[in-house]
């Protein structure tokens, strides 16, 4: 599987042979280009995801408010979850 650096050269190579293409052509590759930094930008997003879980997998057992960052942890003025 490719990575979001692989997504992103392809990216920057089809903003290259745009330079030089037709203006239909310029079109299509530009919007390839723009895919392209879009998976790039998923994949990221896939893998920060992935690691967040994997934290929280191996924390499952833990008291909540010691694993869950403080934005999502127990309120501390007396509210419930």
């Amino acid at each position: 599987m490719g990575s979001p650096k692989e997504c992103r050269d392809h990216a920057m190579s089809c903003l290259a042979q745009a330079e030089h293409e037709t203006p239909s052509g310029r079109i299509t590759l530009l919007a390839v280009a723009q895919q392209w930094i879009k998976l790039a930008t998923e994949m990221e997003n896939s893998e920060t995801f992935l690691e967040v879980m994997n934290h929280l997998d191996k924390n499952w057992n833990q008291d909540p408010d010691e694993i869950l960052p403080p934005a999502i942890a127990a309120p501390t003025n007396g509210g419930t979850r």
